[in-house]
């Protein structure tokens, strides 16, 4: 239901849109459908801009608002800026076709598979799609990084950051072509 996506900054120098991005290291425990995932990045918030993207079914399926889902990322960025670190955006997607909240109750390219929440943030930020990747622990998450453009990896648990190591992951593009 939810996935990581990290991207390459696509404007001059790498640099991100916001000055005060903090760049220290940090260890941080994030739970994915409920499955604890320790992440040890060496820089989360330097360089690279980290996104999350999540399918909400429970507004629609009226077990909480969406103001609820707000708070919930706002306050998980208060506690990463405790340790020096944040996610750049979240997006979520509050539709689903069974849900039981009329407004909510349809099908969206905003909700994974779809790339909607990804294009989104893609015409938001500087992204370099080139040196962009997704983590996501279901088969929708890898259908959505490839709707677009972007590589998709399924993450099965454990250590994400260790995962993440062992990726292939694309190369960024420079201004000398390397």
């Amino acid at each position: 239901m939810t996935a990581l996506v990290v991207s390459a900054c696509g404007s001059a120098g790498g640099q991100s849109p916001s000055a005060s991005r903090p760049a220290n290291p940090v260890n941080l425990t994030v739970y994915v459908n409920d499955s604890r995932v320790s992440v040890s990045p060496t820089r989360v918030g330097a360089g690279p801009i980290t996104f999350i993207v999540t399918n909400q079914a429970g507004v629609a399926r009226g077990y909480y608002e969406e103001d609820h889902v707000t708070d919930l990322h706002a306050w998980m960025n208060l506690e990463l800026r405790k340790v020096g670190a944040h996610i750049d955006g979240v997006e979520f997607s509050p539709y689903h076709p069974e849900g039981v909240v009329e407004r909510y109750r349809r099908d969206s390219d905003l909700r994974k598979p779809g790339p909607g929440m990804l294009k989104k943030l893609m015409a938001e930020w500087p992204v370099d799609v080139a040196g962009s990747f997704m983590v996501g622990d279901r088969q929708s998450d890898v259908e959505a990084a490839a709707a677009a453009g972007i590589p998709g990896h399924l993450f099965a648990g454990g250590n994400l950051f260790d995962f993440v190591r062992t990726l292939s992951l694309p190369r960024r593009r420079t201004a000398g072509g390397g």
